[in-house]
This record gives C-alpha cells, sequence and structure tokens, in this order.
C-alpha cells in the first residue's frame, strides 16, 4: 500500500504563506501557500484547508476519498492533492484571532506541525466568469459541459451532498473543475448509521438540472450519468488500496468506522448503474 496519487509533503518542503481565501464562504478555513512538490520543479501554490483531525471529523477522510475517485475516474480536478505537514509557527503570525475556531487553534498550536489537506491552485486569471444570482446561466452553461452527467454520477456514488456552485470551477466555456469533497452523506459528520447503501443522498446537480433544464437537456445529461457508471466499479478497485492505506495512516486508533465507509463505497460502486437508473426510474 502507498501514497501514489495523494502525496505526504514534509515540513521543508512547505515555502511561504500567500494569504487567507475570503472570498467564498468556506466552512473550514482555507489559506493559499506555497509548497515544494515532488512531481514540480519550482514551488508551487496550494489551497491549505485546516480541519479538525479527531476521529470523528470525517472531513479529512471525505477529502482524500473524494479526490481518489474523481481522478480514477478521470473527471477535471486539480491536478495535485497531498496532506502536507504544515510547520505551524509559519502560519502562527497570520492566524488572527478569530480566523480559527478555539478548539481547532488549540488542536493546531499545540503542535509543531499539523497535517492539512491541501490541493494545487489554479489560477484566478483563467476562471472566465463569476456568476452572481445568474443561476439559469449557469445551469445553461453546465448543460454543455461535457462532463455533466459525470459529474451527477459521481457525486451519487460517492454521497457528496454538497456539490453546490460554489464547489464547481469556471475555467473557461462550458469547462469547469470539481473541487471539495469534504461534505459526504450527512452535513454534519457522517456516522455507520447513516451509511444506508441503497439511499438517494442529496445531489445538488441533479436538483439544479431538475429545476433548470429542459425536458431535452435533462435526458442527455442522465443518459451521459448513466453511462459514466458503467466505471465506478473500476475506479474503485483503483483507488481502494491508496484508501485503505490512509484509513490507516491517519486513522489507526479509529479504523473500524473508515473500513466501513469503504464498504458502503464498494457497493455503491459496484452498483452505481442500478442505483442511478432506480433514482431516474428510467432503464438505458
Amino acid at each position: 500500500m502507498s501514497n501514489n496519487v495523494i502525496k505526504i509533503l514534509k515540513p521543508d518542503d512547505y515555502r511561504s504563506f500567500k494569504g487567507w481565501v475570503t472570498d467564498v464562504k468556506n466552512v473550514n478555513p482555507v489559506f493559499v501557500s506555497s509548497f515544494k512538490h515532488p512531481q514540480e520543479h519550482k514551488p508551487i501554490d496550494m489551497y491549505a484547508k485546516i480541519y479538525s483531525l479527531s476521529g470523528s471529523d470525517r472531513s479529512v477522510f471525505n477529502e482524500i476519498l473524494g479526490y481518489l475517485m474523481i481522478d480514477a475516474m478521470g473527471l477535471p480536478q486539480p491536478k495535485y492533492a497531498c496532506i502536507a505537514l504544515v510547520p505551524t509557527k509559519n502560519i502562527m503570525d497570520n492566524i488572527q484571532e478569530g480566523d480559527l475556531h478555539p478548539s481547532l487553534r488549540k488542536e493546531v498550536f499545540q503542535r509543531d506541525v499539523f497535517p492539512m489537506f491541501c490541493t494545487s491552485k489554479i489560477d484566478k486569471s483563467k476562471t472566465a466568469l463569476q456568476f452572481h444570482g445568474k443561476i439559469d446561466a449557469v445551469a445553461s452553461e453546465l448543460a454543455k459541459w461535457k462532463h455533466f452527467g459525470d459529474a451527477v454520477a459521481a457525486d451519487n456514488t460517492i454521497a457528496n451532498i454538497d456539490r453546490n456552485l460554489g464547489n464547481l470551477l469556471r475555467t473557461g466555456a462550458n469547462q469547469y473543475y470539481l473541487i471539495d469533497n469534504g461534505i459526504l452523506v450527512n452535513h454534519y459528520g457522517w456516522q455507520q448509521s447513516h451509511l444506508s447503501e441503497n439511499s438517494n443522498f442529496d445531489n445538488r446537480l441533479l436538483q439544479l438540472s431538475d429545476l433548470y433544464l429542459n425536458r431535452g437537456q435533462c435526458l442527455q445529461m442522465k443518459s451521459a450519468a448513466i453511462l459514466a457508471c458503467d466505471s465506478h466499479n473500476n475506479a474503485f478497485m483503483y483507488a481502494y488500496q491508496e484508501l485503505i492505506y490512509w484509513v490507516q495512516t491517519l486513522y489507526k486508533a479509529v479504523q473500524n468506522d473508515y473500513n466501513k465507509f469503504i464498504d458502503f463505497l464498494a457497493y455503491r460502486a459496484n452498483n452505481a448503474h442500478g442505483l442511478l437508473t432506480s433514482r431516474f426510474q428510467m432503464v438505458i
């Protein structure tokens, strides 16, 4: 078992703090820093998310699982994801009162280094348009995005219930990147009792389609989504060993919950076609 996709960045890979991300509403604090990455010759900017590592906070696991599955499905997302061991002394000077919840602040700064989930930064200069309340225009363009059906299917399988428009990064006409997999199954953090394998979990992209796309666009998207499901079991098999690696690395003392989620995902990936056709009430 190894971390083939999501790398571990060592403390001395950290280069510099660039600033807090404040232009979007993040549930958890996010900042941009420069890191040395093993697959790049020069340091790169990455978004770093500060999540609690307590056994009851599922966010880092969710992010890892989502990134690995989206990667295995071949859908557009940030080029790199990593767990960076960030020296806390290097961000202490940039933390102001209120930036972190007191309990998270205590958890972070009682350590010399703190593991953070990071993804490579996508230049804002490439983000061609910011939508402000023009949801019908967004939906109309999403209908032309070649990965729209794939994204609906992916979120159905991994139970991403928070793929709102803020978690789609527009990089050009009809072009989007999938970002943020921190919330799966339940908004308040999943428990084993929430892992109902055959449930229709909230799917924000599907809801958007039903509200704003015309009948022809909906049928086209749903057909593409059903076809995309054929690759989900292979994607799971590709990601499986690395998922196990991260559970054993990050959650050694509380592995059972996370192994249950992997079993839940295995079922949904293997039955992705049937789950989605049943949800759509259609047969292709």
